[in-house]
């Protein structure tokens, strides 16, 4: 069997070898993800469609992505981290973006956006959920009052028939 390069073999198969030979700003970055703080769990190296994100939070659907350096094809990760990015957001992820060097130099700001990230989706999650629960509630309203101006409507047309007799 041929495995191309998007079939979801292949792709299982290098999330799998990407997990033991991560970077080193990979590896500071989930010593502080994997411990499951404010009760948010991470997977690492985790493929989704046909890309393989480093850090996943499947509660939140909140995606950590680390930018890799600099190199002579810059330009052109660039814009396929740019598009693949906007690819994930179209399917409903929230995606954060470090650069290595920013983790390395500057780990307590990178942790801090983390936890306000996971803050700000979850004040989101609970935002849609109220409000599903609200235009249940107003939908529940509305039919009671449609059923109500029914049984007004058609008790008004039996007494009507009533007079006629």
């Amino acid at each position: 069997m041929v495995h191309t390069r998007y079939s979801p073999t292949f792709i299982a198969r290098s999330a799998q070898s990407m997990r033991s030979r991560m970077t080193t700003a990979q590896g500071l970055l989930w010593t502080h993800l994997s411990q499951g703080s404010d009760n948010v769990w991470f997977r690492r190296q985790y493929p989704i469609g046909n890309h393989v994100v480093d850090f996943y939070c499947r509660k939140l659907k909140l995606i950590v992505e680390i930018s890799h350096g600099a190199g002579r094809k810059q330009k052109k990760r660039e814009r396929d981290a740019h598009l693949r990015d906007a690819y994930l957001r179209t399917c409903g992820y929230t995606v954060l973006r470090f650069t290595e060097q920013e983790i390395i130099d500057d780990f307590p700001c990178v942790v801090s956006r983390i936890r306000s990230c996971v803050r700000i989706v979850r004040t989101k999650m609970q935002i849609s959920s109220f409000m599903g629960f609200f235009r249940f509630v107003v939908e529940a309203v509305r039919s009671f009052l449609n059923l109500r101006r029914r049984f007004r409507a058609e008790s008004r047309h039996g007494l009507s028939l009533l007079m006629e007799f």
